[in-house]
């Protein structure tokens, strides 16, 4: 086969029919190539999806434990907050609870000597 400037040049009919099956076999290669690049690229894109949808569960188990903790840290202030509020005013009542007692401190001090 000879080619000038780049373009065939055909002297008989029976090179044409020798050139039909190679170029039949390269559009069959290439075709083949086609379906493989789209079968690789449905599998990306299924691999993509199933990466997306387990992040998106592990962000749901994320704020899910998140709420936990901040529901957690808040009913903890508030019972230490109720907890220290109350010994505050168990300690300003006991004084007054020993002042108000019937029997004086004196005679129990007095009564400890012996």
């Amino acid at each position: 086969m000879q080619t000038i400037n780049g373009k065939l040049i055909v002297e008989e009919q029976s090179e044409l029919e020798q050139l039909k099956p190679n170029l039949e076999n390269i559009v069959q290669q290439f075709e083949h190539l086609e379906l493989q690049i789209t079968a690789v690229n449905q599998q990306d894109k299924i691999e993509y999806l199933k990466q997306l949808t387990s992040v998106q569960l592990s962000l749901h188990k994320l704020e899910r434990i998140y709420n936990r903790l901040v529901f957690t840290t808040i009913l903890t202030a508030f019972g230490l907050a109720s907890w220290y509020i109350w010994l505050g005013f168990n300690q300003n009542s006991a004084p007054a609870k020993l002042a108000n007692s019937p029997i004086p401190i004196t005679s129990i001090k007095a009564a400890t000597d012996h």
